[in-house]
Formats: structure tokens, sequence, C-alpha cells
């Protein structure tokens, strides 16, 4: 049993982005005349995030588009790349069946709540507790099997993905983040990036950016970890309701020794958060969910 997501490369896709430049219409070309600034920011932030040990493989959104040339969306209201996911579930549970599998991501996917924050807490259990999945046993009985989406273990397993102007379509709004990190077909980290030649276009408005993503089309949001803002130099990560104080800068390259203060900011963080080992990491043992609750309405809320 196997199965090959439509659109996968057997090559390095980051070996031919690095050696092409990406217009800003995001169609690859030989090398320019002129570069833009929009240009050059968006093939060095690519550059970087396609490292020797962080992510491996690059596609622009477009060309995975229901109407590209390697179309895996069926429309611009899917956010997750189903047939990657699949794939990962079949690859990562060994002996699963094809029924199993399409019960764990069917689960996985489903969002019972009209509220952001709890559909994000019900994936993120999911995520790092595992699905459960009944299934019938050898004497007839059902019993519970725990299906993993991501291989924590063995970081290297997992299937790492940058894929840039994903665009995404919800409540008749229609939005393109700049940068989305999937894992297994899932949209788990966004980069939003700023010009930094444009004197208004800061990391405050990239957050705001990210703002305003969030109620226009809270469903892409489901199964976000991280949240990152850069103006090409200064960047700064937090989560979907971390509030502008709580976005804070990377500071560990290695994890051992704080970084210069000389090299970019933007550089540390794609780096040092984004080597796969330590994105697991941070998805599986650092995202807390606090619950607060108001002694005079009993009310909860709950915050990431």
């Amino acid at each position: 049993m196997h199965r090959r997501p439509i659109g996968v490369r057997p090559h390095n896709d980051c070996y031919i982005f690095t050696h092409q430049w990406l217009r800003s219409d995001n169609r690859p070309h030989g090398l320019p005349q002129t570069l833009s600034v929009e240009d050059r920011r968006r093939e060095g932030l690519h550059a970087q995030l396609c490292g020797r040990d962080a992510i491996p493989s690059y596609i622009d959104g477009p060309s995975i588009a229901f109407d590209g040339d390697r179309p895996e969306r069926p429309n611009y209201k899917e956010v997750v790349l189903v047939d990657r996911l699949k794939a990962a579930v079949e690859r990562i549970n060994k002996g699963i069946t094809d029924v199993e599998v399409e019960k764990a991501v069917k689960k996985a996917l489903r969002a019972e709540s009209p509220n952001l924050i709890t559909n994000n807490q019900a994936f993120h259990k999911l995520l790092v507790d595992g699905v459960d999945v009944d299934y019938r046993r050898d004497d007839g009985n059902t019993t519970a099997k725990k299906v993993w989406l991501i291989d924590f273990e063995h970081p290297e397993k997992n299937e790492f993905l940058v894929v840039n102007q994903f665009t995404v379509e919800e409540d008749k709004h229609n939005r393109r983040p700049d940068v989305v990190i999937f894992v297994n077909g899932l949209p788990l980290a966004v980069i939003e990036l700023k010009n930094p030649a444009d004197p208004d276009a800061t990391i405050q408005s990239a957050f705001k950016q990210f703002e305003t993503y969030k109620v226009q089309i809270p469903s892409f949001f489901n199964y976000n970890q991280i949240l990152v803002i850069s103006d090409g130099n200064e960047a700064r990560a937090g989560t979907i309701n971390s509030d502008w104080s709580r976005f804070q800068p990377w500071k560990t390259i290695d994890g051992k020794e704080k970084a210069s203060d000389v090299e970019p900011q933007v550089e540390i963080l794609l780096k040092g958060m984004f080597e796969k080992k330590v994105l697991i990491d941070l998805i599986r043992n650092f995202i807390v969910y606090e619950r607060e609750e108001d002694p005079k309405t009993k009310s909860v809320t709950v915050t990431k």
C-alpha cells in the first residue's frame, strides 16, 4: 500500500529555487537585469528556510491551487494539503489500513466550535497526543488505536514544505499569507513579511495583518502553532492569541549560545526556530493553553 501526493517532486525544490529568481507574480524565470526589493526579500527568506538542516522543499502557492499546474487543493477554502497528510499518516503509522487513515484524518480536521482558540486547542491535543481511532480486533471486539499525525521521535521523517503566496478564501474574503510552513500537509506556521524599503511597512503592520487574517479567514488558523512577523531584518514570533507585547525575537541559532546582535533577527529566527528538530520540539512541548475563569460570570477564557 503506497500513496504519493500529487505534486511531490523527487528532487530538492529548494536547490531549484535558490538558483532561480521568483518574480513578484510568483513565476520563476532566469536572472533578471533588475530585481525589486520585494523579490530579493522573498528569495532570501526561502533560501534561509531551505537550509541544509531546515526545511528542504519549496513550492509556490499558485502552482498547487486547484487551477495550478500541480493542483493539490480542490478550492481556496481547503487549507490542508490532504493527500500529503494521508501519505504521512500512512508512513508514520506502520500497518495502518486505508479506513483507519481516513478516520484519523477526518477526526483531526473536524472543527466543532465557532471559536478559533477552542478549535486550535482541540487540534493541538490531537497533534501531540495522537488521534484515537476505533478498530475491530481479530476477536471481534472494538478498541481504540492511536494514530499519529507527526513523528515526534524522528523529526526528519516528517515532510516539511515551504509555500509562498498561499491564497485562502472564507466568507467572501480572499487573503494570501506570504509564507506558510506545512508539516505533513498541515499549515502549522505562517510568516508575514513587510517590505523594509517601505517606511510604513513595519513588523507591527505585519502583526496587524495577522489580526485581520484571524477575523477574515479564521479556519486557516485552526491548525496554526506559530506566527512570525518580519520586515526582512527584524523578526518576532508568537502564537494566534499573542498580543503585540508577547511577540518576541528568537535569540539563538544552535540553542546553546546567544546569537550576535550584529546578525539580522530574521536570520537567527529562521535558522534557529525552523531547524526541524527545534520546530517539532516547540510544537510538542512549548505550546501551552491557559484557562481563566471570571468569578462573577463563571465564563471561561482559553489563551495560548
